[in-house]
């Protein structure tokens, strides 16, 4: 819905008439994911697919010519076989994840490196760049983002990488442009150890999550950055802050940013928003509200059992999907791209849109809203992040809502109970070694008062250790008594590891969450090679003044 002045609906026209109806274009296959550009969408499908349409004026659909295109284009020059799962669009750039084969691809405008493949000049790039795999410290990519005319993209180990332009601190300490990806961190509060759970990228600042708390870097002349801090902009990341504080035991998830304002979803349900009001982008006010300093609770009103699923932002809307599959807008209504009369240029307040049907996700674009029709979505969490196979001597694992990850059955083996054997005596403060559990390592298990009389004990079974927190230290087991047999092979059964607001792991897995302590890793950013040799067109960069948009 929306503008169509490029072909954004993607129904095989286009006119500067407004939108405010749905109208669906034609993808083959089922599409799994939606994503917006300024003026332009991806669409990609179960079987790996990506289709692009809409703007193509600096080839940011992967098209060598064309200004526009007003049906689904399938995404070719990709890699015998490519997998497309994840899309994202800056203002004249497209990036893709190929997560089966961990590689990123980037096309369009080639302006201030953002395709991050060494390039800095005018000139845009139609054929897909695949990013070397070395190029992320090895581990593969789980979220990408695309900023106005820069890209984020986080691997498996929570670190960050980075390329494009650096004009107001959204790449923290950066040069002003850089053209080949880099690990980003920067002051003291994002540092090359720090793990980074979830990414948001605005049109010039940049937001990230770990441990459920908020940072941010880049344009905050909105105050769009909520650091408690008037300036215009930051070069070094700063705690991101809540007006009243996200609430009692209440942490940070997930992000979204538009182009002066952000939105943040908490684990117990709730959305705040900061930056600019006056649009009605972060609800409530009017068009003479002033900017909101300070990250204000903007949760719609909900039905008994519903709970807030995804945020979405761009520009100045914004949009939450809730676990019913309800879609709620506000913002700007550009050309009716929230479901309401073009007329009402800003909703100030949260209201459901397209009733009767049921959605998974949503596309925000500069004037046109793509919205996903399917089954609601589960909690979303940060954005699949996943800490794989840490091991932890006594440290919990802390974060925010993790959905359905249960660490069930972890099995401490291979305990061997010394000096347990005794003739005629009573063996005490036998101390079982070796412990390991899986995913996490279990230290200081300590067997007292085990009895042994006359004979060697065997078989004795601690079952049912429960962890909380991912923590398991100093689990004693006391008063087993056992007669003639020799104690090998203690085993620690069902160990259940539970934590904070439902977060629940496997293997000290966290899958879209904040795990407090992963083993410390540092890369540094790999250079890649300039792309080989192919064509390009020339066109003038697409970049809009910051100043002009609403």
């Amino acid at each position: 819905m929306g503008s169509n002045e490029y072909g954004q609906l993607g129904v095989g026209s286009r006119d500067s008439g407004n939108h405010a109806s749905p109208e669906t274009p034609t993808i083959p296959g089922v599409v799994t994911a939606i994503a917006a550009g300024d003026y332009h969408f991806v669409a990609v499908t179960a079987s790996g697919a990506a289709y692009a349409w809409g703007r193509n004026s600096n080839l940011q659909l992967a098209k060598s010519s064309g200004d526009y295109y007003t049906t689904p284009q399938l995404v070719t020059g990709l890699a015998s076989g490519a997998a497309i799962s994840q899309a994202a669009g800056g203002a004249a750039h497209t990036v893709l994840l190929d997560s089966a084969n961990s590689r990123i691809y980037t096309f369009g405008s080639q302006l201030n490196g953002r395709l991050c493949n060494a390039i800095t000049s005018t000139s845009d790039r139609a054929v897909p760049y695949a990013l070397p795999t070395a190029t992320f410290s090895n581990s593969s990519i789980i979220q990408i983002a695309a900023g106005d005319s820069f890209t984020l993209m986080l691997n498996a180990q929570g670190q960050v990488f980075a390329c494009g332009q650096n004009d107001y601190g959204q790449l923290a300490g950066f040069p002003s442009e850089q053209a080949t990806p880099r690990r980003l961190f920067g002051g003291t509060l994002i540092t090359q150890n720090t793990f980074v759970a979830a990414i948001g990228a605005g049109d010039f600042h940049t937001v990230f999550v770990s441990n459920g708390y908020v940072y941010g870097t880049g344009r905050n002349n909105r105050q769009q950055l909520s650091i408690d801090s008037a300036d215009a902009q930051r070069s070094a990341f700063a705690l991101v802050v809540a007006d009243s504080g996200w609430g009692a035991g209440a942490s940070v998830m997930a992000v979204a940013a538009g182009s002066e304002h952000t939105l943040f979803l908490t684990s117990d349900g709730r959305v705040f928003c900061s930056g600019r009001r006056s649009t009605g982008a972060c609800a409530g006010g009017s068009t003479n509200s002033a900017d909101q300093g300070r990250a204000i609770d903007v949760t719609p009103a909900l039905q008994p059992g519903e709970t807030v699923a995804a945020i979405d932002a761009h520009t100045a809307t914004s949009v939450i999907t809730t676990s019913f599959g309800r879609v709620f807008g506000f913002g700007a209504n550009v050309k009716g791209m929230l479901n309401a009369n073009p007329s009402t240029t800003y909703r100030f307040a949260p209201a459901v849109m397209l009733t009767g049907s049921t959605f998974s996700s949503t596309a925000v674009g500069g004037a046109t809203a793509m919205y996903l029709e399917g089954a609601a979505p589960s909690i979303t969490t940060s954005t699949g992040t996943t800490s794989t196979g840490t091991t932890s001597t006594g440290t919990t694992s802390t974060g925010t809502t993790s959905t359905g990850t249960t660490s069930t059955g972890t099995t401490s083996t291979g305990t061997t109970s010394t000096g347990t054997t005794s003739t005629g005596t009573t063996s005490t403060g036998t101390t079982s070694t070796g412990t390991t559990s899986t995913g996490t390592t279990s230290t200081g298990t300590t067997s007292t008062g085990t009895t042994s009389t006359g004979t060697t004990s065997t078989g004795t079974t601690s079952t049912g250790t429960t962890s909380t927190g991912t923590t398991s230290t100093g689990t004693t087991s006391t008063g087993t008594t056992s007669t003639g047999t020799t104690s090998t092979g203690t085993t620690s059964t069902g160990t259940t590891s539970t934590g904070t607001s439902g977060t629940t792991s496997t293997g000290t897995t966290s899958t879209g969450t904040t795990s407090t302590g992963p083993p410390a890793t540092t890369a540094t950013g790999t250079t890649s090679t300039a792309p080989p040799s192919t064509s390009y067109t020339t066109h003038t960069p697409e970049r809009r003044p910051p100043a002009t948009r609403t």
